[in-house]
């Protein structure tokens, strides 16, 4: 960072493990943890950042709240329960803020076209933490593919599992409003594969939800020229990390 650098303003909404665990280590490599304000309405949530980062600029207040306090020089990172990323993002652009929202961005489609819309709208940047297809082995796998080396794609198999082990305090991650381990992962690996393979199209879909959150699921897809993909998932087996 050149001294002329201005370092940005920025306001985590949610103070949970996503924020202590990824975007405090991440802020204080940059040197922008001084800078940064988290709100959450649970003080032992913002007792547990402030413990490893006593820099921090902390509110206790809800999201709407925090939004409706913020200056207009603030960017703004949704890191709440997964129900809440599209009202939060709405209320933040409306407020006039670029936003940077945790995945899945929302769990409606409808909600997708209407943040896409409102971002064009009122020129503000929205985007979505999908951070696997940033790594060094997924651009290399990408120009594999892309050369040709090994052929053509005749089937996608992607199978991704282990026993739940992420931190979570309040247990949002087992509410059925949270969507279970498709809007979890899921939207990770179905990126993925749409970013290597192209356009995905749905086929058949079965998970263990029984009216509460899956668990488990067996997602079929088919890619262009019918080259079939299947995505399976699961937080209680371990299953292969592997793509084949």
């Amino acid at each position: 960072m050149t001294q002329t650098s201005k370092i940005p303003q920025i306001l985590i909404l949610g103070g949970g493990a996503v924020t202590l665990e990824l975007y405090l280590p991440a802020l204080n490599y940059l040197g922008w943890l001084s800078q940064t304000t988290v709100a959450d309405p649970c003080a032992a949530a913002l007792e547990k950042l402030l413990a490893v980062a006593p820099q921090l600029c902390v509110q206790q207040l809800d999201y709407l709240s925090a939004i409706a306090q913020s200056s207009l020089d603030q960017a703004v990172v949704v890191a709440l329960p997964n129900w809440l990323h599209a009202p939060a993002c709405i209320a933040a652009l409306e407020k006039g803020h670029h936003v940077l929202s945790e995945k899945p961005l929302a769990l409606h489609a409808d909600e997708c076209e209407q943040l896409f819309q409102l971002s064009s709208q009122l020129n503000r940047v929205l985007m979505i933490g999908m951070v696997r297809r940033l790594t060094p082995a997924f651009h290399t796998l990408h120009s594999l593919l892309q050369s040709g080396i090994y052929g053509s794609i005749t089937e996608v198999v992607f199978r991704d599992g282990s026993p739940f082990a992420w931190s979570s305090d309040t247990g949002v991650f087992f509410d059925p409003r949270a969507g279970g381990v498709l809007a979890d992962m899921g939207v990770h690996f179905l990126d993925q594969l749409s970013c290597l393979i192209g356009e995905l199209t749905p086929l058949s879909y079965s998970d263990d939800a029984n009216g509460g959150v899956e668990a488990n699921c067996n997602y079929k897809l088919q890619a262009k020229n019918a080259v079939p993909v299947t995505l399976q998932l699961s937080r209680t087996q371990t299953l292969p990390s592997k793509l084949e």
